[in-house]
């Protein structure tokens, strides 16, 4: 396992912990690697394998992860 993707899994255990659902994103973009229903409630290990590839993390905002709301900012200032 790649430094890289070991800080990845790092982060979205903390995601978890903190009760937020996590799911992977394609590299670069915003869209799920897969239909998101897939990833609900999905055990940790799992997500090594499909983290694997330098994807992003995502987060389901609202009910599914607590009523969590997040704010997405694409600017660098």
């Amino acid at each position: 396992m790649s430094a890289d993707v070991a800080e990845i899994l790092e982060s979205a255990q903390i995601y978890r912990e903190n009760g937020i659902q996590i799911l992977p994103l394609i590299k670069g973009q915003k869209r799920p690697t897969r239909p998101t229903a897939e990833f609900l409630r999905r055990p940790m290990q799992d997500f090594a394998q499909l983290f694997k590839n330098g994807e992003n993390i995502g987060g389901f905002a609202g009910t599914k992860s607590g009523n969590f709301h997040g704010v997405d900012i694409d600017e660098p200032e």
